[in-house]
């Protein structure tokens, strides 16, 4: 089957895919379907089985958004669609669905599981992320995620041929979308466009849907640019904003990684796309990056099948060679001149000139190897010396300068001259004058200006806002990257990490403290309690920083570690910690700064609660 013979167009692969029934991965199996039909079963029971089962899952999805008389809203998630069904019609959405079985000695079914495997480990990710902007919301995200990728779990069941010829043109080369352009005569994502319009979704979401299956690789572009790599995060222009804020924004990411991960996570498009959501989520790179590891790793664990390419696995595979390096076609390979030989090495110094060809991988090396190297494999062997010119001690004679050089005998050095030495270089050492102490540079207000700003304008609409734009403040207009905010729990008299910034690898292990506050006389007890603050310098760090509680002194800097009780009128709430881990010392002034962005922090936790 040749490219022209399948590139039809989208109306044709819509029409193709649609009917194209899909296998389910549980009911298929014997035994499977019966209980589920039985009188006395429950929606939870069906609900339970078809999490398991995202095939036949999204298909119920289907089902529930077409009897949906709700046109304001949509169905995303599974356990609407089950609700709105009914016990009824959800059984007689089962008994429709197709009986076949995954027959993995097919390579259609083969490539659809994999296809499956990749729109699984998307939808893990997506929910993640949501769970972490937002949390209650990543249950739709994951459902959503998996929907988008219908069209690419159809199209190895609807046409092997076309599915094996589009990943063999990305092998050799070409993007996963113009591999699809031309093996299909349009994107896949325009036929997931039009497969979408069955599901009789609101005008709403099918205006948001349409610009993210076909998104601009200019604006991807200028979003991985964005990503948070060392220091403050960068800022995000208004343009750029409302593309991360968009909705459905994390399915169309989750989708774009996960494919792209499938190849190679180290690949450039897959450190952009790594980028994006490090100024999706407003975290640092590495962090991002340590965490989608983490969901490959469980979604690899928990998918359902096996004896395919699981996310997880491409981690353990380096980096692949840069696209259209060996194997290009225009690119031409300078050569030296090569230099006269004799009668008997010439033919064999001809032999190597192949023609060009893009598919000859072996002639391109041939023809890119010097000319020099060439002669001397196609030069005739070297006869051995003869046993009368071998003596047991005497050296070949030096054919070139280099080799006269290495033959010189180097002066000895007695043990005397060489302590002498080694005393010298250590002297030298402890000679060099002491760095100079860095000070963090001028407070800049106009920050501090701004957060109040935004804070009386009520521009923070929960803790996690307010602290991410305090952070943002702490760093820019002091110079204190790192900041922490204990809260007071309700449950018991203990302080509890409620937000960490700028610790990356010791995050986790500061969410999990707990300081209690029954000790009167401890530092922080009595901070809390008095609702001061306070500055830990070099001058007194030797007084304080005992004082603090073990599990908290190890993560501290005791140069410029700045803390300040949080309150609401005379309610005491927490304490905000912030230091420049080790990047300079603060003055007076760095300190009325901290305390201003304290106050600060006040007026925000004021305005939150009278808001509820």
């Amino acid at each position: 089957m040749t490219q022209n013979s399948v590139a039809r167009g989208c109306a044709y692969w819509h029409d193709r895919l649609h009917q194209t029934p899909l296998p389910t991965l549980l009911l298929g199996r014997p035994g499977v379907l019966s209980p589920l039909l039985g009188a006395n079963t429950s929606l939870q029971q069906v609900q339970h089985v078809l999490e398991g089962d995202p095939v036949a899952a999204v298909y119920v999805l289907n089902a529930a958004n077409r009897v949906n008389r709700n046109q304001e809203t949509d169905i995303h998630n599974l356990r609407h669609a089950v609700a709105v069904l009914g016990m009824d019609k959800l059984q007689q959405v089962l008994r429709g669905l197709a009986r076949t079985s995954v027959d993995m000695r097919q390579p259609g079914h083969r490539a659809f599981i994999q296809a499956l495997s990749i729109s699984v480990h998307a939808a893990e990710q997506a929910r993640d992320w949501e769970d972490q902007r937002a949390p209650g919301t990543g249950e739709n995200a994951y459902w959503n995620t998996l929907v988008y990728g219908v069209a690419d779990w159809s199209l190895p069941l609807a046409s092997p041929e076309a599915a094996l010829m589009i990943e063999k043109l990305i092998q050799l080369g070409y993007t996963r979308t113009s591999a699809q352009e031309r093996v299909l005569g349009c994107r896949l994502a325009e036929v997931a466009a039009a497969l979408l319009q069955h599901w009789q979704l609101t005008e709403y979401t099918q205006t948001c849907i349409q610009p993210l299956l076909q998104p601009d690789v200019r604006i991807l572009a200028r979003l991985a640019r964005c990503a948070w790599h060392q220091g403050a995060a960068p800022e995000v222009s208004n343009t750029l904003a409302r593309v991360l804020h968009q909705p459905y924004f994390s399915s169309l990411l989750a989708n774009l990684l996960a494919w792209s991960s499938h190849r190679s996570w180290y690949s450039k498009s897959t450190q952009a796309y790594l980028g994006i959501l490090s100024a999706y989520l407003n975290q640092p790179f590495d962090a991002v990056c340590a965490r989608v590891h983490r969901i490959a790793a469980l979604a690899s664990r928990d998918f359902p099948m096996g004896d395919i390419w699981l996310p997880a696995e491409q981690l353990f595979w380096p980096p692949l060679p840069l696209r259209g390096r060996t194997q290009h076609p225009k690119r031409k390979v300078a050569q030296k001149p090569a230099a006269p030989t004799s009668k008997n090495s010439a033919p064999a110094a001809a032999s190597t000139q192949v023609p060009e060809s893009p598919n000859n991988q072996k002639a391109m090396q041939t023809r890119a190897m010097p000319a020099q190297d060439t002669q001397i494999t196609a030069s005739q062997p070297v006869p051995p010396p003869s046993p009368s010119s071998q003596t047991a001690h005497t050296p070949p004679p030096p054919t070139n300068a280099v080799e006269s050089k290495k033959l010189k005998a180097k002066p000895k050095v007695d043990a005397q001259t060489l302590a002498e030495r080694l005393a010298l270089l250590e002297a030298r050492k402890t000679q060099k004058a002491p760095p100079t102490p860095t000070v963090l540079p001028k407070v800049k207000l106009s920050y501090i200006k701004a957060l109040q700003n935004s804070i009386e304008d009520g521009e923070c609409a929960n803790l996690h806002q307010l602290m991410h734009k305090a952070s943002e403040t702490l760093d820019k207009a002091i110079g204190l990257p790192r900041c922490l905010l204990l809260m007071k729990s309700a449950q018991d008299q203990a302080l509890h990490c409620y937000f960490a910034h700028g610790f990356h690898a010791q995050a986790d292990i500061l969410k999990s403290l707990k300081l209690p506050l029954q000790d009167e006389n401890a530092l922080l007890t009595r901070l809390f309690n008095s609702g001061a603050a306070l500055w830990v310098h070099a001058e007194n760090q030797t007084k304080l920083m005992p004082a603090m509680p073990p599990s908290l002194q190890n993560h501290l800097d005791a140069n410029t570690g700045m803390l300040a009780t949080l309150k609401v009128n005379t309610r005491h709430l927490g304490i905000l910690y912030a230091d420049a881990q080790g990047q300079g010392a603060a003055s007076e002034d760095h300190y009325k700064a901290f305390r201003l962005i304290a106050q600060s922090l006040n007026a925000g936790l004021l305005y939150l609660t009278q808001k509820r």
